[in-house]
C-alpha cells in the first residue's frame, strides 16, 4: 500500500463521519416535522369531529322533569319587564338619557343590580354599558363608587352626567386636596346640608347635592388611606351603594389589558362585604371572567341572567356583532408620507369634518401624524388633529379631550392603550388604524369606538405585509404566552381578501371567548352585506399558487440560517429576490457579520414576485409555520428576525433538482 493510504483513508472516515452526522441531523429535524405533522392532523380530526357533535338533550327524570341541577324553580329571569322598578327606570333612561328601547343585555343587567345581586356584564363596546349603573345609582339613596382605569374614561363620563344634572365627581392624581376634601365630605351626605341652607335645592345644582357617582382610578383604593377611611365611614352609615368596576377585564392577568393596580380591588370585599359589586366589560374569555371573580372575592359559581340562581354571581353578555360598522382593510404605501397622504385623503372624502380616532402603535408615531395632518396642504381648515399618549399630562390630556368632545379638534391620533378604554363619544364617525392591532379581541374594542349613536361609522385598517415585523416586535414579551397567536389571528383577518369580516369575528370569538359571549348568536355565518369583502367582486380577487416561490424563499433562508444570518422581513424579502448579490448580515461571537449565498445555487432560482407580493408570501409562511421568529434586544429597540422553522422541511427536504421532478407534498396558496 502506499504510504499516502493511511492519510486517504482517514478523511475518506472523516467524510463519512460528517454524512453520518448530516443525516442525523436531518433524522431529527424529519421526526420533529412528523410530530407536527400528527399533531397537525390530529387538531384537524378534532376540530371535524366537535363540529359533528350534536349537543345532548337536558336530563330528565322517569317522570320526564328535568334534573334538579336544571330546574327553574328557584331561579329568577331578570331579563323580564316586571320588577317594581321597571316602570322607574324605564321613564329615567327616557327623560334623561333619551333612551326609549333597551339593547340586549340592559335592562336585565340593571334589574339585577337594583336587585343588589353581584352582577358581570359583558356588554360590547357601544352596548349602554354605562347606563347598567348609572340609572340605579341616581335612583338610589347614596353613592357608587365607579374604579376605571383612565383618567378620560372618567372625565367623558362625569361630563355627560353633570350635563344631564346628575351630581357626579372624579378624583385622580390631578384633583386638588381641597377639591378632594370637598368631595369626599359630599360623599358622607354633610356638603348637601352646609351648601343647601338657605337655598332651594335644585336638581341641577350638581356642585351641591350629595354626590351619586365617584369616578376614581385602582391607585386611589390602592393608595389613599384617607379615601378608603371615608368608604368605611360611607358603609357603616350606610351611605355605600355600589361598587362598580369599569373595563374589568383589566383585573386578570390572563386579560391583554391587565393592571396591577387593580389587585387593590381584592380588599373591597374583604372590607365591604354588604356592598353589591358590578363588573362590566366589552370582552372577557370564559377564564378571564374566573380571574376576575377570584380577584373581586365574588362567587365563583355564575348563572345567566335569564335564569339566576341564588348565591351566584349573575352574568349577562349580549353578542358583539353591530351592524353599523362598516370594515374594510385598505392597502398601506410603503413610505410613511405616502400612507400619511392616504389616510388623510380617505377621511377628506368620506368623513371631512366628522369626529374620527386613528390608532397607532406608538406614542412617536402619535405625534409625527398629528404634525403631519397639521401640517398637510389638504388638511387646512378641513382636517384638525390632536395627539394623545401616555406620556403626556394630565391636563394636557383633559385638554385634548374637551377639544375633540367639543368638536375643536375632528381627530384624535392616539396609542392603542392610552386611548383605548371606555371612551363615551357617541357621535364618532371613523376609527383608522394606522396599523393593526395587536389582537382581534383589542381591535374589535378599537373599532368600536365608533358609531354608539347606533348611525352608520367606518373602521378602517391601513395594512401592509411589513408591518408585521414591527408588531412581533412590540408584543415579544407575550410572545411565547398566547401573544404570538392573538397577532397571527389579526395578520390573518387583514389578509383575508374573501371571508365577510363579520363572519372573521365571528369565528375568532367562538374559539377564544368559549361560552361567555358570541359575536353573533344568531346568524353568525351570514355575512354582513356591507364590509369590504362583501362589496368586492369575487372576479377581482386572484388565487395565486406559491409553492414553487415559497420553496426558493426557504432554502435561501436554510442557507443563510447555516451562516448565522439576521434578516428581518423586509431584508429576506430583497435577499430571495437576488437583490444585493445574495449578501446578508450575520451574527457572530464578536459581533455583526457579513454572508453571502448564491440563490440560485441554493434554490433553483431567485423569487420572481415583487416586493409587496414576496412581503406578502413570506407573512403568510410566517403565520402557517413554515418560518418562525427569533428577537434580539439593542440598546434602543428589539428585533424579529426570520428563520426555517421545522415545517420547512415540507418542501426544503427536496434538492432544487429534485423539486423540480416531485410533485410537492404540499400546496401553498395566496
Amino acid at each position: 500500500a502506499s504510504p499516502e493510504a493511511p492519510e486517504a483513508d482517514t478523511h475518506g472516515r472523516k467524510q463519512l463521519d460528517a454524512e453520518l452526522a448530516s443525516l442525523d441531523e436531518q433524522i431529527r429535524k424529519l421526526r420533529r416535522l412528523h410530530a407536527e405533522i400528527r399533531s397537525e392532523r390530529d387538531l384537524l380530526a378534532a376540530t371535524i369531529a366537535s363540529r359533528a357533535q350534536v349537543q345532548a338533550p337536558p336530563r330528565t327524570s322517569k317522570t320526564g322533569a328535568q334534573s334538579a341541577s336544571t330546574s327553574t324553580a328557584a331561579t329568577i329571569d331578570y331579563s323580564k319587564s316586571s320588577f317594581p322598578w321597571t316602570a322607574e327606570i324605564a321613564k329615567t333612561a327616557k327623560d334623561i338619557w333619551g333612551v326609549k328601547k333597551w339593547r340586549p343585555g340592559q335592562e336585565g343587567a340593571i334589574n339585577a343590580t337594583m336587585a343588589g345581586r353581584e352582577v358581570v356584564a359583558i356588554l360590547p363596546t357601544g352596548g349602554g354599558k354605562s347606563l347598567i349603573f348609572q340609572i340605579p345609582a341616581l335612583l338610589a339613596s347614596g353613592t357608587s363608587i365607579v374604579v376605571t382605569p383612565l383618567i378620560s374614561l372618567m372625565a367623558d363620563q362625569v361630563h355627560g352626567l353633570r350635563s344631564r344634572g346628575i351630581a357626579a365627581e372624579m378624583i385622580h392624581a390631578s384633583t386638588s386636596q381641597a377639591d378632594i376634601k370637598e368631595i369626599m365630605a359630599r360623599m358622607l351626605g354633610s356638603a348637601a346640608t352646609t351648601k343647601g341652607k338657605g337655598k332651594k335645592k335644585e336638581a341641577a345644582n350638581v356642585d351641591s347635592e350629595v354626590v351619586k357617582l365617584v369616578y376614581v382610578t385602582p391607585e386611589r383604593i390602592e393608595k389613599s388611606k384617607t379615601f378608603v377611611n371615608t368608604l368605611q365611614k360611607m358603609y357603616d352609615a350606610g351611605l355605600l351603594t355600589r361598587f362598580v368596576i369599569d373595563e374589568a377585564h383589566c383585573l386578570s392577568t390572563m386579560g391583554h389589558d391587565y393592571r396591577p393596580s387593580f389587585l387593590a380591588l381584592q380588599r373591597l370585599k374583604v372590607l365591604f362585604p354588604k356592598t353589591p359589586i358590578l363588573a362590566v366589560t366589552a370582552t372577557a374569555p370564559q377564564n378571564v371572567v374566573s380571574d376576575m371573580l377570584k380577584t373581586l372575592g365574588l362567587p365563583r359559581k355564575t348563572s345567566p341572567g335569564s335564569a339566576a340562581l341564588p348565591s351566584t354571581t349573575v352574568v349577562f353578555s349580549a353578542p358583539l356583532y353591530r351592524p353599523n360598522l362598516r370594515y374594510k382593510v385598505l392597502p398601506k404605501p410603503s413610505s410613511a408620507q405616502a400612507a400619511l397622504d392616504a389616510i388623510v385623503d380617505w377621511i377628506l372624502d368620506h368623513h371631512e369634518r366628522d369626529t374620527g380616532i386613528i390608532y397607532t402603535l406608538s406614542r412617536a408615531d402619535s405625534e409625527n401624524i398629528t404634525k403631519g395632518i397639521n401640517a398637510h396642504e389638504k388638511s387646512k381648515g378641513r382636517l384638525k388633529a390632536a395627539f394623545y399618549h401616555a406620556y403626556l399630562e394630565d391636563g394636557d390630556k383633559q385638554r385634548v379631550h374637551d377639544y375633540w368632545r367639543d368638536k375643536r379638534v375632528h381627530v384624535v391620533v392616539a396609542t392603542n392603550a392610552s386611548f383605548g378604554l371606555g371612551i363615551d363619544n357617541p357621535n364618532v364617525r371613523y376609527v383608522v388604524h394606522h396599523s393593526l392591532a395587536k389582537s382581534l379581541a383589542s381591535f374589535q374594542q378599537e373599532s368600536g369606538r365608533a358609531g354608539r349613536d347606533g348611525a352608520p361609522a367606518d373602521c378602517v385598517t391601513f395594512w401592509r405585509a411589513a408591518d408585521a415585523s414591527r408588531l412581533s416586535s412590540l408584543t415579544y414579551e407575550t410572545f411565547h404566552t398566547g401573544g404570538k397567536e392573538k397577532l397571527y389571528e389579526v395578520v390573518r383577518f387583514a389578509e383575508d381578501k374573501r371571508t365577510c369580516r363579520k363572519i372573521l369575528f365571528a369565528r375568532y370569538f367562538a374559539n377564544a371567548y368559549d361560552s361567555s359571549q358570541s359575536y353573533d348568536a344568531d346568524e353568525a355565518d351570514t355575512p354582513c352585506g356591507h364590509c369590504d369583502n362583501c362589496q368586492r367582486d369575487p372576479a377581482t380577487v386572484t388565487t395565486l399558487d406559491i409553492t414553487e416561490q415559497a420553496y426558493r424563499a426557504l432554502r435561501v433562508f436554510e442557507a443563510a440560517t447555516a451562516q448565522r444570518g439576521t434578516l428581518t422581513l423586509p431584508q429576506a424579502a430583497d435577499l430571495v429576490r437576488g437583490n444585493g448579490g445574495g449578501a446578508f448580515s450575520t451574527q457572530q461571537a464578536k459581533g455583526k457579520g457579513k454572508g453571502k449565498i448564491d440563490v440560485k445555487t441554493v434554490a433553483g432560482n431567485k423569487v420572481t414576485l415583487n416586493k409587496d407580493e414576496t412581503e406578502q408570501m413570506l407573512l403568510r409562511l410566517l403565520v402557517d409555520g413554515y418560518l418562525r421568529e427569533e428577537f434580539h434586544a439593542t440598546a434602543y429597540n428589539v428585533t424579529s428576525y426570520l428563520h426555517p422553522a421545522t415545517k420547512a422541511m415540507r418542501l426544503t427536504r427536496l434538492d432544487p433538482s429534485e423539486f423540480d421532478a416531485a410533485s410537492p407534498p404540499v400546496k401553498l396558496e395566496m
